[in-house]
């Protein structure tokens, strides 16, 4: 969602490396998930995307980044309980911030 609007994009899968490595989603950015996450790639908007042009991000593979940012935190992350509610707020906010910048770049035409 996007103020009143909802905005959709057509991703896919980036041709992968011969070699698998470990990398962290760019949205949910979670530290305990990074072995199953993968480069998308999107078309730009406009002329740009018409000739073939993209922008990639990495991105879990089963799009598990909303629950990620949800999960509890461990001892690491967070000392006080009190604090365990704020720092999931703080990472919603955080994933939605994210996702909206990667379709704002998409979205560019210029």
């Amino acid at each position: 969602e996007d103020g009143d609007a909802v905005r959709t994009l057509l991703l896919r899968r980036a041709t992968p490396p011969k070699e698998r490595r470990k990398l962290l989603c760019s949205w949910c950015q979670d530290i305990t998930a990074t072995d199953n996450v993968t480069l998308y790639v999107a078309p730009r908007a406009g002329a740009s995307g018409r000739v073939g042009n993209t922008v990639g991000t990495s991105i879990c593979t089963d799009f598990s980044c909303s629950r990620n940012a949800r999960r509890v935190p461990n001892a690491m992350e967070v000392q006080d309980e009190a604090e365990r509610v704020a720092w999931q707020e703080l990472r919603v906010a955080q994933l939605r911030e994210r996702s909206r910048h990667f379709l704002d770049l998409i979205s560019e035409t210029a």
